[in-house]
C-alpha cells in the first residue's frame, strides 16, 4: 500500500493518495501510513496529529522526526 500512496504522491494526485491513506488507516495502520496521512493532511494540526502518531508506533521514524 505504502508504494501506491508513494506512487500517487509522485504523480501529484493527492486525492488518490488521500483514498488510499484512509483505506490503508482502517486496514493496518503503521508509522508509514501515518507519515503518509501527514503528507496529505488538510491543515497543520491534523499534520501534527498524525505525525505524532507516526512517532507512538516508531520513535526512531526518521521522515516522521524530520516533518515534525
Amino acid at each position: 500500500m505504502a508504494h501506491d500512496i508513494q506512487a500517487a504522491l509522485d504523480n501529484n494526485d493527492i486525492e488518490r493518495a488521500r483514498e488510499l491513506v484512509q483505506t490503508a488507516l482502517q486496514d493496518n495502520p503503521d508509522a508509514d501510513t501515518y507519515y503518509y496521512a501527514a503528507l496529505v493532511a488538510d491543515n497543520a494540526d491534523d499534520k501534527a496529529d498524525y505525525l505524532r502518531q507516526a512517532l507512538v508506533q516508531d520513535p526512531v521514524h526518521a521522515d516522521a522526526q524530520r516533518e515534525l
